[in-house]
């Protein structure tokens, strides 16, 4: 049944929350050492699942709601517990400051493509109050609150951006924010994988996956 599934649905979210949150106990930005664990992962697939956690949330708020994706035929090699908290943070941050009506669009697309290196990047972009651009510059400093009251690093169940903001570079990735004042914002975590480090999704035939010299 519905409740049923939704009742599912907020204990795996409870799980996840309290790996999570004994992960972030430990936390220290000087800790190299924190606990990381990575797993073979398609980046779309993660995200289309946090996205669609959501659900519920963006019809209660009557936003309008879209994912769009690339194929992406490269696996990565992310700790999922990381990046699925990360996500969900943008995502909760972008509910949390869009009006009732308003609209949110996820996308995770190719960035560029070389030779050895393969680049995507997830953004999440919203139509909600915005951030001024003398703002910008601190959200991703720990404990920072707006001059508004928009508590960026504090607020709510999110992580806060900080953290977020290390998770990211745990990942030799990188995360950004565009924003104006009263028009939305826009957050865009880019996350990279070495094509001959990387698991490949064949196309062709049957959904096989072939290990390609995974270090």
């Amino acid at each position: 049944s519905l409740k049923s599934n939704e009742l599912q649905t907020v204990q795996r979210n409870a799980e996840k929350i309290h790996i999570l949150l004994n992960q972030i106990v430990e936390f220290n930005e000087n800790d190299s050492s924190c606990l990381f664990i990575p797993t073979a992962t398609s980046l779309v697939d993660l995200t289309k699942d946090v996205w669609s956690s959501f659900n519920q949330a963006f019809i209660d708020k009557q936003i309008s709601a879209r994912f769009v994706s690339e194929d992406i035929d490269y696996i990565f090699m992310v700790d999922k517990l990381q990046i699925e908290s990360a996500i969900q943070n943008l995502l909760s941050n972008s509910l949390k400051f869009t009006p009732t009506g308003g609209s949110i669009l996820m996308s995770v697309a190719i960035s560029e493509e070389t030779t050895d290196m393969i680049y995507v990047d997830i953004k999440v972009e919203d139509s909600g109050c915005g951030i001024s651009e003398s703002e910008l510059t601190k959200i991703f400093n720990r404990y920072y609150m707006a001059p508004s009251g928009q508590i960026y690093n504090l607020g709510g169940s999110g992580l806060g951006l900080n953290i977020v903001k290390t998770i990211v570079e745990r990942h030799k990735g990188k995360i950004w924010a565009e924003s104006e004042l009263g028009k939305g914002s826009c957050f865009t975590i880019r996350l990279s994988t070495l094509k001959a480090d990387s698991f490949i999704l064949k196309s062709a035939g049957d959904s096989e996956e072939s290990l390609h010299n995974l270090s």
